[in-house]
């Protein structure tokens, strides 16, 4: 390869490495420095190899060399030649590196061209099409060429148009030698040739013409006129191995290339005239937005408000308010210079340029000081004229200052005249030609001329043959001509496009196959375009007629030409024209007659201009329209421009008192003595679309003209033949929709295996959305899944590609329609897709050290034979008595989840907003772990499809509590419906006007799957809730709650609030439950399952219970804070009586040595019901430990750890993390945070709001912000956030502690007491099966986080790799060079001109400060 050729130090590595010094600069010193996109060429023993960054492709030998593309990289070989000209370099190497050169300037590629390159190069090694969207230009086109052009690919190339149709793209028909046969074209050359087909204005060709290439497009298949049928390659090659070549040959099947490609290239629809892409056409392409390059051009003696001007001419077509704009922006990037550079007032001499035929020698006058300028221009084969030397041309001051300023432009580009009928635009194009030494091949333009006009005409042969004569625009290419294409502005813009490759490239395909090249069949270098144009009309719209005209002059067209205006003489002048030309003339007779000439152009009449606009209102409507008027008063007149300017063919019907019912239908006609029936206009326009004309309708008999009301009406009609004119369906219709989320998912998974299921799950919803949204009418374009597949496609060949970048493949379709792409964006977000994200958007919660652990006593659990220290507990059991069951409705509200991670990473994962009212509290939240319940059904399902349902419906699913009306709220983690079920019957909230019900729920287990159990603290009443059926029961625990009620109102009559029901559901997931009452000593035990109730009776009475496991519980003392351990069998039946036994736990201080006193006892607000794992265990102690354990929180701890608690009899270690400050005796919050908490707290809340997650090691509580140290988590000159609460997050693992701010919520019930009842800051907290916490705050927001710290690095991982490393476009710094040919000089920038701040020129190489020039001189040797 050619970096082993250059190596070490010899000559050719110095000169290298120096060229690329010099050529970087020249084509600017940013582009060559992206290496990520370097283009390379490696010669390698097995071939040739292009790789553009990381992606490779390999070369093959093109067949036909001369469909390569050539000379299309702007800066290849016209830059090369330009340094190896201006730079001597002699050495002996030179031929070493002279076959690399042309890959060493592929480095300086602009980087946004280098990555289109390079994501083309990608979707070829899928095998993928792709459309090229962008503004008008011919960017698009060029960059698919220099694509082909690196990879050495044939191309068939094919610009559509309204006239193109099937036969144009698949195959024509053509007659020789008497016999009539197919000729295959460019669709099916390329299919069969491996070729890539590259189509051009799809927005132009009329929408049932290219679905005939769907099939091709999609299945490689098509089936052709001539019989043959196109099959793809691999389908082919299996039936290749069961049957011969000559088998499938007769079964006339054509094998389609593997090689085969389409790129297309168009303009996003709206926002530009067209035909918007039919959608199953748009999902067969990959889209890449193509936008502007900047560029840095030059004319001389030309101001940049005088170049804008020629590349868009805003004074022909907008009103004043627009010019005004367009000025303002001018104005503010300091553009408006003319005055400073004045305009070329006349062409002082015209001259052949020595040494450089075809040029001539142009030197204008600049401004009224005696500055002339000489330059080169193209000229003619004919002779040069002197200027002002035409006996038939009389110049005036105007349009001398015109002609210079044409000169200017012919430098460079194709030339546009716009001015009214009769201002001398003729005269000034032959005066331009002739002075040049141009012959000139006028076309003369027309509405209803087509392309093939414009290229081609078909004709016959005298032996009847058919054959292709060129157009007079192909001569005039070919003989190097002046084309005077004379009336542009009345031709379909979308014919005029046929000539875009031509007027940029100079460069033409022919419909039989020619092609015109710049060098096989060449382009003469003089050939030039002028055209000719009325200015449009000022304020119409481009995509719209109205009673003036219309506006031709569009975005497309206006990266054609450089646009002159020529302005009507004044009086002054016209006199001095016509005293010049007729010399006889009295100068009385020519005043008058200009006087009246004036007059009659000011002239217009209004009234047909209203009719017509009013008859457009009703067409738009899809109206019939019917002309009432006297004779003369011009109907016909009317309807003639109507259509004219609507652009509409026409079917004209006179009718007369003998029109018959059958003359309405069908015209009889003789034909070689027979007489044969011919459609009516009436007919052909209901079969072709078109208007049709009815005149004299009141001079037909009544009952011909009333046959009209049925097709008027009902669009049906019985013609005089039998056939019938229809406008119903006539096949029976049947729907085939998206696969469903699970199966979309699962077939998604088989195209990409290594792609993360988290990816393609985002996938699935996002476009599931979109598809919604098409079928409300949101959005007008049916999403598909052959999207998501080809989106799937590239990240499984590509996995470091970001799914932000990749997902534009489908959405660049929209990127130019503002509305649908803020649509789209915000599906995007809503499913976690980070498009527009910057991987630097991190903003994790800041991490504080935590105190160092230290052992700070022992809990010793006493079992000796001492009665006091060892006491039985007598059990009785009793079965439930069960009320019920009533059945309430379940209602479902849509649950619009949306993804927080869209712009920006953080410990937030996604939230979502109950559906509740204003006055409602939040009182619990719980989740119910599905997998960890079902975790022994899904070890036994395989397959991805079941098994992934299978997690699907098993994922956690949160339920909320409210308590003002009580009433739950259910939904899945990721579901889309929130079900909600309202108790006010049960609990009504009128009852004594001043009850403040609190409750909590307890998910259950498999088999009661959807069902739990809701106790009220206050009343202790308990409910067995079933979220599917709606049936609510209520389970009386105890005998007393037997007794009869006479009202409803006696289960909460008493108002104290001392002593509590509590319920402990750690282990509702088996189904069983643990009741108490605060200052009392009776435990109950609820068995749903069984319904039965255990209760036991205690020696003490309780303050609080915790399930340490499942046969031991752990109790606290009332008023003494005394520890005691219960246990108890695993199965309690009634015959168990008297088999729990109560042991004392002692607490021992390390510091003292003896028992801890009722002070120095901690008193737990959580204890966890299961053990920390080994390893996190040694993590959290940093010391290598087996043992049981359990993790403990309390007012003075961050965390505690008693290891050996509640297995081990012997001494259990206390461990603690001990804080600075007991919570318990800091201050209560004050200031801001106040005002929607009520104040000061009257009482303890009722939630801990503290969950341990054993298996990340980690203890998270929610704090109000006045117990957070705000002062250690934000810089001094940050203000922290207001927040409902923090989140503090312990890890035993990296000994960090960090506050996560939960964001404030935006409403809060005005029951202030109440809500400081429920919790001390203003949400609650539940852990989620899958790792983190959810929060809901009391306004009703629902906020999932992600908090361990493993978690965290994988989910910023896979979030980083979905934003992708393809994200930021520079600005490219570009310098032409001389005689760069004149497709290129405004090639990537006449569009441009709309931002109107990049056109500064030169045609020398210009642009380099001092600075740029010190570095070129002392350029080092080596890299």
């Amino acid at each position: 390869m050619h970096s082993q050729i250059l190596r070490g130090g010899s000559a050719a590595a110095v000169a290298y490495r120096r060229m690329r010094h010099i050529v970087g600069a020249v084509l600017g010193r940013d582009s060559w420095m992206w290496r990520t996109h370097e283009v390379k060429l490696i010669n390698t023993a097995s071939g040739d190899t292009v790789k553009i960054g990381e992606i490779s492709y390999k070369l093959k030998t093109p067949q036909n060399p001369e469909l390569v593309p050539v000379k299309h990289s702007m800066s290849f070989s016209l830059s090369v030649r330009k340094t190896f000209r201006d730079v001597s370099i002699c050495l002996r190497e030179m031929r070493e590196i002279k076959q690399h050169f042309l890959w060493l300037v592929s480095d300086y590629l602009p980087h946004i061209v280098a990555q289109h390159l390079r994501w083309i190069m990608q979707k070829d090694l899928l095998g993928q099409d792709v459309f090229l969207i962008g503004p008008p230009g011919p960017l698009r086109r060029s960059i698919a060429m220099q694509y082909l052009e690196l990879t050495k690919r044939e191309v068939e190339y094919v610009a559509l148009s309204r006239d193109t149709t099937e036969t144009d793209l698949k195959q024509r028909r053509e007659i020789r030698s008497g016999t009539a046969f197919y000729i295959d074209q460019c669709a099916v050359r390329a299919a069969t040739q491996g070729r890539v087909l590259v189509l051009e204005g799809l927005e132009k060709v009329e929408r049932n013409v290219l679905p005939v290439l769907n099939n091709l497009l999609e299945n490689r298949e098509m089936q052709l006129e001539d019989g043959r049928f196109l099959m793809s390659a691999e389908r082919y090659d299996k039936l290749l191995q069961d049957h011969t070549k000559e088998e499938l040959d007769s079964w006339k099947i054509v094998r389609v290339s593997e090689d085969f490609r389409v790129i297309a290239l168009g303009l996003p629809v709206p926002k530009y005239k067209g035909n918007p892409l039919d959608p199953p056409l748009r999902s067969r392409f990959q889209a890449r937005d193509i936008y502007y390059l900047p560029f840095k051009n030059t004319f001389p003696m030309l101001s940049s408000q005088q170049l804008i001007y020629r590349l868009y001419p805003y004074n022909s077509f907008l009103g004043m308010e627009g010019r005004t704009a367009v000025e303002g922006v001018l104005s503010r990037f300091e553009l408006l210079d003319g005055r400073r550079q004045p305009a070329p007032s006349a062409i002082l001499n015209v001259s052949t340029t020595r040494d450089l035929e075809g040029y001539a020698d142009i030197t204008l006058r600049c401004g009224v000081v005696d500055k002339n300028v000489t330059f080169q221009v193209p000229a003619g084969t004919e002779g040069l004229r002197p200027p002002n030397s035409s006996p038939t041309f009389i110049s005036t001051p105007s349009h001398s200052q015109l002609m210079a300023e044409m000169m200017q432009s012919h430098m460079a580009k194709d030339i546009c005249l716009i001015g009214a009928k009769g201002c001398g635009k003729s005269a000034i194009a032959r005066e331009f030609a002739e002075m040049l030494g141009y012959s000139v091949e006028p076309v003369m333009l027309y509405q209803d001329m087509t392309a093939r006009d414009l290229l081609q005409q078909r004709y016959t042969l005298p032996n009847g043959d058919t054959a292709w004569r060129p157009s007079p625009l192909v001569t005039a290419a070919i003989e190097g001509k002046l084309l005077l294409l004379d009336g542009i502005h009345r031709v379909n813009l979308g014919t005029l496009a046929v000539l875009s490759r031509l007027l940029h490239d100079r460069e033409l395909d022919l419909y039989d196959g020619t092609r015109l090249l710049r060098s096989i069949l060449p382009i003469h270098p003089s050939f030039r375009v002028l055209a000719l144009a009325e200015p449009p009309v000022v304020g119409a719209s481009a995509s719209s007629s109205n009673s003036r005209g219309q506006h031709w002059l569009s975005p497309e067209l206006l990266t054609m030409f450089l646009y002159h205006t020529v302005t009507p003489l004044a009086k002054a002048e016209e006199m001095r024209l016509i005293q010049g030309l007729t010399l006889n003339v009295p100068k009385e007779a020519a005043e008058q007659l200009l006087h009246l000439a004036h007059s009659l152009r000011e002239t217009n009449d209004p009234t047909h201009m209203m009719v017509m606009e009013d008859m457009l209102k009703d067409f738009l409507l899809g109206e019939h329209l019917l002309l009432v008027g006297n004779q003369g008063v011009g109907k016909n007149k009317i309807v003639d421009r109507f259509l004219h300017l609507l652009n509409r063919p026409r079917e004209y019907l006179q009718l007369h008192r003998d029109t018959t019912v059958q003359t309405l239908t069908l015209q009889p006609s003789v034909r070689d003595g027979i007489i044969t029936y011919e459609d009516s206009p009436l007919v052909k326009a209901v079969k072709l679309g078109h208007i049709l004309v009815i005149d004299e309708a009141d001079k037909a008999p009544t009952n011909v003209t009333c046959i009209l009301k049925t097709l008027v009406e009902s669009g049906e009609m019985i013609l005089a033949d039998g056939r019938r004119i229809i406008s119903s369906d006539i096949f029976s219709c049947h729907a085939v929709d998206n696969p469903k989320p699970q199966a979309e998912l699962a077939m998604l998974k088989e195209y990409g295996p290594d792609v993360p299921d988290a990816t393609l799950q985002k996938l699935v919803a996002a476009f599931g959305e979109l598809r919604s949204m098409a079928d409300h009418g949101t959005i007008t374009y049916p999403y598909s899944t052959r999207e998501v597949v080809n989106i799937v496609r590239h990240l499984q060949k590509f996995p470091d590609e970001g799914l932000a970048n990749v997902v534009r493949n489908v959405f660049d379709f929209d990127s130019y329609n503002k509305d649908m792409r803020e649509v789209l964006i915000e599906a995007l977000h809503k499913h976690g897709i980070p498009i527009g994200a910057k991987p630097s958007s991190v903003k994790l919660a800041k991490e504080l050290p935590l105190p160092e652990v230290k052992m700070t006593g022992y809990w010793t659990t006493n079992q000796g034979g001492n009665a006091r220290r060892k006491l039985l507990c007598p059990t009785e059991t009793h079965p439930i008595d069960i009320k019920g069951p009533v059945f309430l409705r379940v209602q479902g509200y849509p649950c619009n989840r949306q993804e927080s991670r869209a712009l920006s990473f953080s410990e937030e994962k996604a939230h979502w907003q109950i559906p509740m009212n204003e006055v409602n509290i939040i009182c619990d939240v719980t989740t119910n772990d599905g997998i960890h319940s079902n975790r022994n059904i899904i070890r036994t399902v395989t397959g991805y499809i079941l098994r992934s349902q299978l997690l699907w419906s098993f994922t956690d699913i949160l339920y909320v509590a409210t308590c003002n009306p009580v009433s739950l709220y259910s939904m899945k983690e990721r579901g889309e419906i929130i079900h909600c079920m309202e108790l006010y019957d049960v609990f009504p909230r009128t009852i004594s006007g001043v009850w403040q019900p609190f409750v909590t729920v307890a998910p259950l287990g498999s088999p009661l799957d959807g069902q739990l159990v809701l106790h009220e603290e206050q009343s202790n009443t308990v409910l067995h809730l079933d979220m599917v059926t709606g049936a609510v029961r209520r389970l009386m625990l105890s005998p007393e709650s037997k007794q009869p009620t006479t009202r409803a109102s006696n289960w909460w009559s008493s108002k104290e609030q001392q002593g509590g029901h509590k319920m402990c559901h750690d282990f509702a997931y088996k189904n069983w439950l643990l009741f108490y009452k605060e200052d009392s000593n009776q435990l109950e035990v609820l068995d749903v399952l069984e319904g039965q109730v255990h209760s036991i009776s205690l020696p003490i009475n309780l303050k609080s219970v915790f399930l340490v496991a499942e046969d031991r519980w752990l109790l606290l003392e009332s008023k003494t804070n005394r520890k005691f351990l219960l246990t108890k069998p695993m199965h309690m039946t009634a015959e168990d009586s008297g088999v729990c036994q109560l042991h004392s736990i002692s607490e021992d201080t390390v510091s003292s040595g003896h028992r801890a006193s009722t002070a120095e006892m901690s008193v737990p607000e959580m204890v966890s019901c299961d053990q920390l794992p080994n390893e996190n265990l040694s993590a959290a102690l940093d010391q290598k430990i087996v043992s049981p354990n359990r993790i403990l929180a309390d007012s003075g701890s961050f965390a505690q750890l008693i290891v050996g608690f509640p297995d081990l009899v012997s001494h259990n270690e206390v461990y603690s993390f001990k804080r600075p400050v007991d919570l318990s005796l800091m201050t209560t919050e004050s200031g801001a945070h106040t005002f929607l908490r009520g104040g000061l707290r009257s009482s303890t809340p009722k939630q801990n709001n503290c969950v341990s997650l054993l298996s990340a090691n980690q203890m998270v509580r929610a704090l109000p912000p006045n117990k957070v140290p705000l002062k250690e988590v934000y810089p001094k000159d940050v203000t922290p956030p207001m927040t409902a609460a923090y989140l503090e997050v312990t890890d035993l693992n990296s000994k960090k502690v960090k506050y996560i701010p939960v964001p404030r919520s935006m409403t809060v019930s005005p029951y202030t007491n109440w809500l400081s009842k429920v919790s001390e800051s203003d949400v609650l907290m539940a852990p989620l099966g899958s790792g983190g916490v959810v929060t809901v705050d009391m306004g009703g927001y629902v906020r999932l986080w992600e908090t361990g710290l493993d978690t965290l690095q994988r989910s910023l991982m896979e979030w980083r790799n979905m934003i992708g490393t393809e994200d930021g476009r520079p600005v490219q710094r570009c310098v032409d060079v001389p005689h760069l040919h004149t497709s290129y000089l405004f090639a990537y920038g006449t569009c441009a001109l709309l931002t109107f701040m990049t056109l500064f020129t030169s045609v020398t190489l210009i642009g380099w400060t001092k600075k740029d020039f010190q570095d070129f001189i002392m350029l080092p040797t080596g890299d």
